[in-house]
This record gives structure tokens, sequence and C-alpha cells, in this order.
């Protein structure tokens, strides 16, 4: 077993007893030494599967005290899911969903870009609470062209997955996204129903979702609580990089 596989399989060892309860909110973990010893690894593996812990937000290191569980985040990440599975994916329970808002609207220019569709063609506007082990982790506004996905105003979203819903009653699968991550202030209504306060900053998620012809499915604006949201990503350099560059003269 390589050294990398190792450290990532503790990695995961210890995310799953952090989800079941092992280690508490504000606990602390097992010292380094005491890792290596419980997995049979070297300090420098321990110590890498807590330095990948901490970079996705599931433990604090806090010098000359020792490392701690932080208060559980949703880890958002690149793969393309609904927002109640990647709750439950982490270990997050009692999750649900409040429907706020309902609307059928007229498109406007913006929408109409968004979702390849007409000015004035109807767009169904779904504004919900997502919730988790009864906190409020995000508002989701979801814009869906009517057109395409005729009588989903009438299912209950509070009960049902969107994205499983698409799939089964319309026979339409996402299959990819586009993602803007942002952040701006609170307005009343976010700040009242995510239980913070007005001009707290907040993360805005922008995304659009397209099926397999690439034709959009929704549109939604997501705010995420930056106290109870972390957002990560895995990247890899492309070999076909060109790193040369040429100098001009500006003289």
């Amino acid at each position: 077993m390589t050294t990398k596989v190792a450290y990532l399989d503790i990695k995961d060892q210890l995310i799953k007893q952090i989800n079941s309860g092992k280690y508490l909110e504000n606990e602390s973990l097992p010292s380094e030494r005491v890792l290596s010893i419980e997995f049979g690894v070297s300090r420098m593996t321990a110590r890498k599967a807590i330095d990948q812990l901490e970079k996705e937000g599931f433990v604090e290191r806090i010098a000359r005290k020792g490392t701690f569980v932080r208060s559980k985040k949703l880890i958002r990440n690149a793969e393309l899911s609904g927002f109640g599975d990647a709750l439950r994916n982490q270990g997050l329970t009692e999750v649900n969903s409040i429907e706020l808002k309902k609307e059928i609207t007229e498109a406007n220019r913006f929408l109409a870009d968004k979702l390849k569709i007409k000015i004035g063609d109807p767009v169904y506007i779904l504004t919900r609470l997502r919730r988790a082990a009864g906190k409020p982790y995000a508002i989701e506004i979801t814009h869906i062209p009517l057109d395409r996905f005729p009588g989903i105003n009438k299912i209950d979203f509070s009960k049902n997955s969107l994205f499983g819903t698409m799939k089964d009653d319309y026979k339409i699968k996402v299959t990819t996204a586009e993602r803007l991550i942002s952040v701006t202030f609170c307005n009343a209504f976010v700040a009242k129903h995510l239980l913070l306060s007005e001009q707290d900053p907040i993360f805005v998620l922008n995304s659009i979702a397209y099926d397999a012809q690439k034709i959009p499915m929704e549109y939604l604006i997501s705010y995420n609580p930056i106290d109870r949201t972390s957002f990560f990503y895995e990247l890899e350099l492309k070999d076909t990089i060109d790193y040369t560059f040429t100098l001009q003269d500006h003289s």
C-alpha cells in the first residue's frame, strides 16, 4: 500500500468515526503518535491524513492544544448530486426541505439567457429552505422552464427530489453543470430563514444544470452560510499546458 493510499484511507476512516459520533463536535482527536500506532503507519502518514481532514473542513488545529472536530459543515465539492444527497452522504441527519415560495413568472432577458428559452416563456420559481440536524444549511431558489417540465409546479418538493423527479417522471437526467461561487451580504429574507443577521457575509452558488444534450434543466441560486459550508475541489494539472510566454517590448 502506497503512502498516498494509506493516508487517504485513514482520512476516510476518521471521517466515518466523526460522522458516527465517536468524536463529537469540539472534541479533540488522538495525537499523531496515537493515530500512527492505531493504524500501523508512520507519524508522517498520520499527519498527512490530519492535513487532509483540515483541508476538507472536518477538523481544526489549535496551537499547543491539539486537533479538534469542527462543527459540522456541508462540504460542497465537484460531485453532481442533489443537495439532500450531499447532506446525507456526509453523515448529516434529519435532512428535510421546506417550501417557502412558489410562483410562475414570464422569463425576462436574464432568465431566458440562462435557460436558453424565449423571453416571455413560463418559468417556475421554487424557493426552498434546506435543513439538517435541526439547522438551516441553505436557501435555494430554483428556476425551471415550465414548457419543458409541464406540471412540475404541482409536485411537493418538500417530499420529493427535484433531480429524481426530472429523471423518473420526465425522463430527463442531469449530466453536467456550471457553477459560480461568490460572496455577498444577507438581505432580510435570507437572514431570517438562515438564522443570520442582515449584512452578514454569505456564500452564493449560481448553477446551471444541463442534460446530455447540453440543454439547461434549471438555473439555481443557492445561499449557503459561511459558518456551515465549505467548498472543496481537487484539481489536476494538465500535461498540455504551455508554460512559455513572450516578453513584449513596450518601449
